[in-house]
């Protein structure tokens, strides 16, 4: 009887020595990967979402762009410089266009006109400036400012006549519907100044280190923060660890609970099992993981890429060292898409968004690409295609919106060519697409 308890222990001994093997060398390094893949997948997300936050301030800087570049109301500044017109003059010409200009902007919540120190314009949200920081500013700047009870975007944009600095525009445009919509369920979204983002990584628990990005994991959640461009501030998407992670601690439970009922059963078997089903929870991770990483370089309104996309795509053009030949780029803007959104409403304003990307696309070839720009401008990035071959392809997209549509709006186009010669020149050959399509809107206004 004695020998028999012997075996039967032993046998038990012998199933959980080759059970705790198996979970050490297999099942423990597979539960790492699964892990490892969740947190890239939460990497795709974050980039997603700094990606349509970096796009809506562009389109901040934009609009304070095209407020400075008006020349009827930058025309009266020379004549003021040049003594031809008083302080009073200058401000009752300015402010009634100003104001126009303001309203035209999209989430614009105020702004003024700053000439000599002195506020000859303003309309809306208005706050205190500092003369000797505009004085030094020379060149178009952005940040977010949040020291005050609602954060907001504040953009202030030189006024040139050539070389000549006249003034500033100062403009405010709202933040929170931005944020708000950047947060999803247990996600979180915030904006931090500099010394929050340090007290972050400086409290990390465990730093997790993806390519050339960290996640930041602390008592409570895994934070990726990022410095926003051109600005001061760091945005910041959290989760809680347990939502991460949940589904892996379900699966440890689950595993506990059946490796004890293995033992009385047959531990070798469920072994198979578990570990079959743990690949495949991690193929189905990973393949979400490259869903993920695809949204991330897609537009979620029209379906056509990414301002993030462009970037990367840039950047493997230049790393592949290979000659642009005949590329031209198309800077694309549609005429009146604010009173579109407001006559009709944002919904149907998307749907034109959409309808005009489906019309890019149709317009193309293959290896070229359909990039949304900023809220209603597009880039067509056209390889081995010369400038009269780029007109063409303008006239076709021009023909297809030009038809009759199921919501009877008229959709016209103001855009910009510019060929591109050396990869390295194309941000520059953007701004000169961009000159070139504002001059096509201003000759617009002026013919009406």
């Amino acid at each position: 009887m004695t020998d028999i308890i012997n075996k039967y222990f032993k046998s038990i001994g012998v199933l959980i020595l080759i059970s705790f093997v198996v979970f050490v060398s297999i099942y423990s390094p597979m539960r790492k990967e699964l892990e490892g893949s969740i947190l890239k997948n939460f990497l795709y997300i974050s980039q997603s979402k700094e990606n349509s936050l970096q796009n809506y301030i562009n389109s901040c800087v934009d609009g304070g762009k095209s407020i400075s570049s008006r020349t009827m109301i930058k025309n009266k500044i020379v004549e003021y410089k040049a003594g031809e017109a008083d302080i009073n003059q200058l401000s009752d010409y300015t402010l009634p266009r100003f104001i126009d200009g303001i309203k035209a902007l999209d989430n614009c919540i105020g702004g003024m006109r700053i000439v000599d120190n002195t506020i000859i314009a303003s309309s809306g949200e208005s706050l205190p400036f500092e003369s000797n920081y505009l004085k030094e500013n020379k060149s178009l700047k952005s940040d977010i400012d949040l020291s005050f009870e609602v954060p907001f975007v504040r953009v202030i944009s030189p006024i040139y006549e050539g070389e000549n600095l006249l003034g500033h525009d100062v403009l405010l445009f709202e933040l929170n519907k931005t944020i708000t919509s950047l947060n999803r369920e247990e996600i979180k979204t915030e904006i931090l100044d500099k010394a929050q983002a340090e007290s972050i990584k400086n409290n990390a628990k465990k730093i997790h280190s993806i390519k050339d990005f960290e996640l930041i994991e602390t008592q409570n959640t895994i934070s990726y923060i990022n410095s926003i461009k051109d600005t001061e501030k760091s945005i910041a998407i959290s989760i809680p660890k347990n939502d991460l992670f949940g589904s892996i601690t379900g699966i440890s439970y689950t595993n506990i609970i059946s490796y004890v009922v293995g033992i009385l059963l047959l531990i070798i078997m469920y072994n198979i099992i578990i570990i079959n089903n743990t690949k495949k929870q991690l193929n189905e991770t990973k393949n979400k993981g490259e869903r993920l990483k695809d949204f991330a370089y897609k537009d979620s309104v029209t379906g056509v890429h990414t301002r993030h996309f462009l970037e990367k795509l840039i950047k493997e053009l230049g790393e592949s060292e290979i000659s642009v030949e005949d590329m031209a780029i198309v800077l694309i803007d549609i005429d009146s898409f604010k009173g579109i959104n407001d006559n009709y409403g944002h919904t149907i304003g998307d749907k034109i968004l959409e309808y005009t990307a489906n019309a890019l696309k149709d317009s193309i070839r293959d290896s070229d690409f359909v990039i949304r720009y900023g809220g209603d401008e597009f880039l067509l990035v056209l390889n081995h295609c010369k400038r009269i071959n780029a007109d063409l392809i303008i006239k076709k997209i021009e023909e297809k919106l030009s038809k009759p549509n199921e919501w009877d709006i008229l959709v016209n186009i103001s855009y910009g060519i510019q060929e591109v010669f050396d990869i390295n020149d194309i941000k520059q050959n953007i701004q000169q697409a961009d000159e070139k399509m504002y001059k096509m809107k201003e000759s617009k206004k002026i013919q009406s």
